[in-house]
């Protein structure tokens, strides 16, 4: 008897259907390995509470699957490649010039490219003879009256960073005061703290108020724009100027940015909502859409991890399930000829 062929717009149907299948038990093995750097060179001061940070954010990084590397060597920046394999860096409290120019032109390019940072306490002390870093960051660090509790205002809940806190947050901890208001660079203020809960013997709080309008910034974030020069300068020493090398005068920048101004103490690494605040405002850097391990799109020049997809061996059922529908669309596509 001579076999019937199904009609060929019925092969293509039962081809996609059984692939369509394929996807849905598949589609929850999809996933990107994300890598993180945690920056701690110092050239200039130097906070005991640094092994603290890390030893903090490598618990997050066990915690939610992210490799967290730790390294004070300023020579790994010279390496183009190796900059470009982070989905996101943490400067945590670096001081002074601790990037040579090679390295700071490679870290430059890389936020250029979309690379994510986050700046943690005394990140914002460094690389004065580099506008665009002062960009990146916010403001570049004037001065802090002595450790102190005081009181934080938060400003929004509707960032991963202050989303589980109440209005206010009682902390004991440095009160940073910048050159600039990061508003001005297009910041997006997250915490502030308030002037009437803490002493300024330095300058009554004049210096504050002249500089932020009134406000007194501690954390921000930004997305998209993080190494442009706004139109008026905000003074602080943000802006390029004749003396700014060609190749360091920075812009762009289409990733995320992170800063938060705490982190003094040894014990506010050990308190939930000091962990929660950096683990937030990390995550959401992380979550950028200019980065390689989330958004397959993106070119292999693309800063970060490759995106990548996971078959777990583990997955029996999974495997299983896999090969009988493809065993299932061989038998329908090809077995009526």
């Amino acid at each position: 008897m001579r076999r019937v062929g199904l009609p060929k717009s019925l092969r293509l149907i039962s081809l996609l259907t059984i692939l369509a299948i394929t996807l849905i038990i598949t589609a929850d093995i999809i996933s990107a390995e994300q890598r993180v750097l945690i920056y701690t060179k110092t050239a200039g001061f130097r906070h005991a509470s640094i092994p603290n940070g890390i030893k903090a954010f490598e618990k997050l990084g066990k915690q939610h699957g992210i490799h967290m590397f730790n390294t004070e060597n300023e020579k790994h920046f010279e390496d183009e490649d190796w900059v470009n394999g982070w989905d996101a860096m943490v400067f945590l409290s670096v001081s002074g010039t601790m990037l040579n120019d090679k390295g700071a032109v490679n870290m430059m390019k890389y936020i250029e490219n979309g690379g994510g940072y986050m700046g943690v306490h005394e990140a914002c002390d460094a690389m004065y003879k580099s506008p665009w870093y002062g960009r990146l960051v916010g403001a570049y660090f004037d001065y802090h009256p002595y450790i102190q509790h005081f009181t934080l205002d938060v400003e929004t809940h509707d960032h991963p960073s202050t989303s589980f806190l109440n209005k206010t947050w009682e902390v004991y901890d440095e009160v940073y005061t910048f050159n600039s208001n990061p508003r001005d660079l297009g910041k997006k203020v997250v915490l502030t703290a308030d002037s009437k809960s803490f002493k300024d013997p330095t300058g009554p709080g004049l210096s504050i108020l002249r500089k932020t309008e009134g406000v007194h910034p501690i954390a921000w974030y930004a997305e998209g724009g993080l190494l442009d020069e706004p139109k008026h300068n905000p003074g602080g020493g943000v802006m390029d100027t004749s003396k700014t090398p060609k190749n360091q005068r920075g812009s762009g920048g289409p990733g995320r940015s992170f800063y938060t101004g705490l982190g003094h103490t040894h014990a506010c690494w050990e308190e939930k909502n000091m962990v929660d605040h950096v683990w937030g405002g990390l995550k959401w850097v992380l979550d950028s859409p200019t980065i390689r391990s989330n958004n397959a799109t993106l070119p292999a020049s693309a800063p970060g991890t490759k995106f990548v997809v996971h078959t777990p061996s583990s997955s029996a059922s999974t495997s299983n399930a896999s090969q009988t529908a493809a065993s299932t669309s061989m038998k329908i596509c090809c077995s009526w000829q």
